[in-house]
């Protein structure tokens, strides 16, 4: 084991909400984005120029397209992958911590960023997949949930994971 990994411990009667587990959990997400990039890296295809997030985090819009893609590819494996595979975990994982910024929001944000979620889950992880028209019809919004609402709620997964905020 290496210096970096944290020792084992028992967390099974403490909640999320406690020092070690969270140290866990932010090992755990350095981990899968340090595989990720190193995946990515592998690839070593052309990108564009960077571009500075604001917060001294340099992404080019290449990158940022291929970890959506990543997420977005997850998403539509996640019905065909058995119920332990580690896609199904890291995608209920993000899911799970996506629903937990809706305390973020209020209002007429919070409704919006409900139906982000709820049209994500919709369209991905329930048994029977539902199209757009359906997913507008279950969420009383319009007849069509447009794509973007899809893709916005992609891009706050890909930001979970890989740790950017727009």
């Amino acid at each position: 084991m290496s210096d970096s990994t944290p020792g084992i411990m028992d967390l099974s009667d403490k909640g999320p909400d406690c020092r070690e587990w969270q140290a866990l959990e932010r090992y755990v997400r350095e981990y899968a984005r340090q595989t990720v990039r190193e995946i990515m890296a592998s690839e070593s295809a052309p990108s564009a120029p960077p571009q500075d997030t604001g917060k001294g985090n340099l992404k080019t819009q290449r990158e940022r397209e291929r970890e959506r893609e990543l997420i977005r590819q997850g998403l539509e494996r996640y019905r065909t992958e058995p119920p332990d595979s580690n896609i199904r975990k890291g995608i209920d994982w993000l899911l799970q911590k996506h629903a937990a910024i809706q305390r973020c929001f209020s209002g007429s944000e919070l409704e919006n960023f409900k139906k982000r979620h709820n049209a994500v889950v919709l369209q991905y992880i329930i048994a029977r997949p539902m199209n757009r028209n359906q997913i507008g019809k279950r969420l009383k919004t319009n007849i069509y949930i447009p794509d973007n609402v899809i893709e916005q709620g992609i891009s706050e997964l890909a930001q979970i994971l890989f740790g950017y905020w727009d």
